[in-house]
């Protein structure tokens, strides 16, 4: 995972816990070039039949603080939508 300070595509998992029933686990991360603490995803939620899967999937600050929530068909699409929403969000804040 790339830092989104530096680039630096190393970095290291600070903190790590099952959340919400351990449907996911929760991951802040540190780069290890310049220290910065950045965003993760997880998937907070999943429904639907093997070959029609709709994921839920929540952005969060370093601090583990929620900044965009969003869904899609795979789990990459629906970190996306989180993003989406959390780029929307802090615009909104600024």
């Amino acid at each position: 995972m790339k830092c989104p300070a530096c680039g630096c595509e190393k970095s290291q998992v600070i903190d790590s816990r099952p959340v919400e029933e351990n449907n996911s686990i929760k991951r802040r991360r540190e780069c290890l070039k310049c220290k910065a603490r950045f965003t993760t995803y997880e998937i907070i939620d999943q429904q639907g039949p093997p070959h029609a899967r709709v994921f839920t999937a929540r952005a969060l600050r370093g601090s583990g603080e929620e900044i965009g929530r969003g869904t899609g068909d795979r789990k990459q699409r629906a970190e996306e939508a989180a993003a989406a929403a959390a780029l929307a969000a802090l615009k909104e804040n600024s």
